[in-house]
């Protein structure tokens, strides 16, 4: 009795392993357990940016007609990633940050956050957790033969992978293949989106939110990453760490408080600014001195 009882346990030790390499590799890849992939766009130099999106969170608004959307990005060959919560209008098939006062942006078909209003409307509605599984699984199914495009394809599209979601660790290997950047490409100092001179930093008194602020003081959308100067291995300090910079979007005029600073351990900040929304541009800022600039 004792040998087909050791031989049916011994037979699950490969499906248990294979159980616990699926909950862990979300954290190994540094995405949040239950995000799931949605669509990857490429930035500029051939940089990919990598997009999640918590399918299982169900925020409806007003009269059903949108919704809130938890996403994250990922930068994966310079070690960057953001939270990004938007609001998505399913009546217009527009976005803009949660939060934020600026105009709605309207969602082309090329983007990743295509596929989140495709799964999570219809009809100009929000749907329910059930029919987003069923609208996302029924995209899978029709976009399941297709090829997914390449920076390098005739297109001239911008988006780097097909919107067909695929398991949340299983981050598609564009980022070793993606193609090198155009000898053109402007250099950090000649590049025209970097627009360090939009943000106005401000020390400010002890605060529960923090006691410094970010203000961006142009007229048009602007993409950040800081880190915090004189600090000694806390979250953001300069130089980076494996949590990696601070990520900020910022609509024109908007002030952002910076809650990780503290005037009696921190003096002033890193940063590099470029001029863009989330998805169009990646600011780059090494802490260690090394390669900066907006990708």
């Amino acid at each position: 009795m004792l040998a087909p009882m050791k031989w049916r346990y011994s037979g699950l030790l490969p499906w248990l392993a294979l159980a616990s390499l699926v909950v862990l590799a979300p954290i190994a890849f540094g995405v949040p357990l239950g995000y799931r992939y949605i669509g990857s766009r490429l930035v500029s130099e051939g940089r990919v940016v990598f997009w999640y999106w918590n399918v299982d969170y169900v925020e409806i608004g007003p009269y059903d007609v949108s919704f809130v959307a938890r996403m994250h990005a990922r930068a994966v060959d310079v070690n960057q990633e953001r939270p990004y919560v938007a609001v998505i209008r399913c009546d217009s098939r527009t976005y803009r940050e949660s939060g934020s006062l600026a105009p709605y942006v309207a969602i082309n078909e090329d983007e990743p956050i295509h596929a989140v209003w495709r799964a999570g409307c219809d009809a100009g509605k929000a749907v329910s957790l059930a029919a987003r599984y069923a609208r996302l699984n029924a995209a899978a199914t029709v976009t399941g033969g297709e090829t997914a495009p390449t920076a390098s394809n005739s297109t001239g599209k911008n988006t780097v992978a097909a919107t067909t979601p695929v398991p949340t660790a299983a981050a598609p290997p564009k980022v070793a293949t993606a193609a090198p950047a155009p000898a053109s490409t402007p250099s950090a100092a000649s590049d025209e989106r970097r627009v360090d001179r939009c943000v106005k930093f401000v020390e400010g008194k002890a605060s529960q939110f923090g006691e410094a602020t970010l203000t961006n003081t142009c007229g048009f959308a602007i993409e950040v990453a800081l880190c915090y100067k004189g600090g000694r291995g806390g979250v953001y300090d300069c130089p980076s760490r494996a949590k990696g910079m601070r990520m900020e979007s910022l609509s024109p005029g908007a002030t952002h408080n910076l809650p990780e600073y503290r005037r009696d351990r921190h003096q002033g900040i890193a940063v590099v600014a470029c001029k863009g929304t989330m998805g169009t541009v990646m600011p780059l800022l090494n802490g260690d001195g090394g390669k900066t600039g907006c990708y």
